[in-house]
């Protein structure tokens, strides 16, 4: 059994994957805005899945909040949402699927899911509303 992450995919989000990748099976990862706007998420997001090889499937999510608004943490991040010195992951326009179906196909399968949740809580809110009979499946939830 996996794990899988949800992400707004900054510098502390892509050291997680890292190190799961390293020595745990992830089963997919989900990603939303936060760190930066949506767009930006997604470019890294796909940048780092081409540059670390990752056979883990990576899928859209969430570009806003449930009720409409966007906030980010770019003032803070910078407008990549990642500091860097000088170094980055490449801009790729991958992942394309959206993560609903696919999430809900392995909470489906999966007796006690375990998530990790490193963004904001949009894309689990999403599952929520959609799906509420599949959240006593989620045997552990992890967030930051």
């Amino acid at each position: 059994m996996g794990v899988w992450i949800d992400s707004d995919f900054g510098a502390d989000d892509l050291f997680a994957i890292l190190m799961l990748a390293s020595g745990r099976e992830i089963d997919g990862v989900s990603i939303s805005f936060g760190c930066a706007l949506f767009e930006r998420v997604r470019s890294s997001a796909g940048g780092a899945a081409e540059t670390f090889g990752w056979t883990f499937p990576v899928w859209i999510g969430a570009d806003r909040a449930v009720m409409g608004g966007v906030e980010t943490a770019e003032r803070i991040l910078g407008p990549k949402g990642m500091h860097t010195r000088g170094r980055a992951v490449p801009e790729s326009g991958k992942p394309e699927g959206h993560f609903l179906a696919p999430m809900i196909a392995w909470l489906e399968r999966e007796e006690k899911a375990e998530i990790l949740a490193l963004g904001p809580l949009t894309n689990l809110a999403v599952l929520a509303l959609a799906r509420p009979d599949l959240l006593e499946r989620i045997g552990r939830l992890v967030w930051m």
